[in-house]
């Protein structure tokens, strides 16, 4: 682990009543806002709000911010248009210009 995590202050931990209803706010808010889009193939929420340990730092916090974040990661669906000199690399999903 790297040393400025071992640093971080300890964190409060919310009840687990309180976790499932923010991380529903949070999951109602990104289906509002971002769905129903054909590109999106899928949405995955990772963290502590999975772990049920989220909550916030104590004082003086964590990189500028006293609450835990909740984390995203987005598949999508990409249609690229590649340039005529736009190869495959030998490691098959790495792209290459050829000049």
């Amino acid at each position: 682990m790297e040393e400025h995590l071992k640093k971080r202050p300890q964190k409060r931990v919310f009840q687990k009543e309180v976790i499932d209803f923010l991380r529903n706010q949070a999951i109602k808010k990104i289906k509002s806002k971002l769905l129903p889009d054909e590109k999106i193939i899928k949405i995955i929420l990772i963290g502590s709000s999975i772990k049920t340990d989220f909550g916030k730092y104590r004082s003086p916090g964590f990189r500028g911010s006293y609450f835990l974040i909740l984390i995203l990661l987005f598949l999508l669906k990409m249609i690229i248009k590649f340039h005529n000199g736009l190869t495959k690399s030998p490691m098959q999903n790495l792209f290459q210009m050829t000049v």
